[in-house]
């Protein structure tokens, strides 16, 4: 069960929850969609249940609606497990839910992000204790911290938690021939160029890299950033601010801000240098999706100790990690890889190995089949 199945909006989560739907179906799991959608959106697809949202989503009351509706639907069916994906608002669903199913179906609720519910305020941690303790079976999340969180914090017992992450389509996600041409396809013209990929907000970091890549252009001859956003409305503020502290900087012709891109794969093989210079883990999916993309594409990563990063990336194994929120330690992490990207070159063939050994679609379909499988066997 999730959101916007069919959406425009490619978030990180959403993408993910379809990436897990497609690898569940592709190693034979009988896996049917309930999802809401917003009203308009067109429905083109098999084995998929669609109920619309009354007010797209923007008041809280939409989700009891759609609950019951998702209650109604749910119950007409003999289901072996019901899985609640991270973009569903897992608490109000699972309550409306859990009373229309059988006694032996199983729920199992998805969890992205320890900020996802906001698990470290008072009210979120009872909603998370009574959600665990009364209504779920079991939990499924996205890297080892929340699995820690969870046998620390919740009282549900181990059994009853697996790490499940997401996995990546390592088909798209891969190195591409003609840098040269992807650069110029996509406007840019810089010998040296460093990329940045998501919503432009403060938590990405976007603003700690610009004051970093002022101080990289002393030291590095012909670059630029390249900073590529889907410009979702809630960004407009901090593009604003972005495009302000780019003049004080005198950075105009050294910043390229893309529109937004569907084929990101070739933003990951037009760099040098990707970075995510994050400052706290992402509040809405930990690994970062675009994190696990560029190093499928075979790309240089650099990335800020944060979160699940450090799972993921180690050190000079697959990648540079730095200190958040350091300027310095990001400029001087920036400039090593440009000016050694031939050296640094094995680094992004052990990130496609790290991404393809552990989040491949085959690999992470076979570890949701197991699951699953170990799932239904529990009494």
């Amino acid at each position: 069960m999730m959101k916007r199945y069919l959406s425009e909006f490619f978030e990180g989560y959403t993408i993910g929850s379809k990436n897990l739907i497609k690898a569940a179906r592709l190693i034979g799991v009988n896996a049917t969609v309930f999802s809401a959608e917003p009203r308009g959106c067109h429905v083109e697809e098999p084995a998929t249940y669609f109920f619309r949202t009354l007010f797209a989503e923007k008041f809280h009351v939409d989700n009891l609606i759609t609950a019951s509706y998702a209650s109604f639907l749910s119950s007409l069916h003999n289901y072996d497990i019901v899985h609640f994906l991270p973009n569903l608002a897992g608490d109000i669903y699972a309550l409306f839910i859990r009373p229309k199913l059988r006694k032996e179906t199983k729920t199992i609720a998805h969890f992205s992000h320890p900020y996802h519910p906001y698990i470290y305020s008072p009210l979120s941690q009872f909603r998370l204790s009574f959600l665990c303790k009364k209504v779920l079976d079991y939990i499924l999340c996205t890297n080892d911290f929340l699995v820690k969180y969870f046998r620390e914090n919740t009282g549900i017992q181990e059994s009853r938690i697996f790490c499940m992450p997401f996995p990546i389509d390592t088909d798209k996600y891969k190195p591409l021939p003609q840098k040269e041409k992807l650069r110029e396809k996509h406007g840019v013209s810089g010998e040296n160029v460093i990329a940045f990929v998501g919503q432009i907000e403060p938590v990405r970091g976007v603003f700690v890299l610009l004051r970093a890549f002022h101080k990289v252009v002393k030291h590095v001859d012909n670059v630029q950033l390249v900073i590529s956003s889907p410009r979702q409305q809630y960004e407009r503020p901090y593009i604003l601010a972005l495009q302000k502290i780019v003049r004080e900087l005198k950075l105009e012709d050294k910043v390229v801000l893309l529109p937004p891109q569907r084929r990101l794969e070739e933003i990951y093989n037009l760099a040098d240098v990707v970075v995510f210079p994050y400052t706290q883990p992402y509040y809405h999916m930990d690994p970062p999706l675009t994190l696990l993309e560029a190093m499928a594409s075979g790309a240089l990563v650099i990335a800020s100790t944060v979160g699940a990063v450090p799972e993921l990336v180690v050190n000079g194994k697959n990648g540079k990690l730095v200190k958040p929120r350091s300027v310095e330690a990001l400029a001087e992490a920036i400039v090593d890889g440009v000016k050694n990207a031939d050296d640094y070159r094995f680094l992004g063939i052990k990130a496609r190995e790290t991404i393809i050994s552990r989040f491949s679609m085959n690999r992470v379909g076979s570890v949701l089949d197991r699951i699953y499988t170990e799932i239904l066997e529990q009494k």
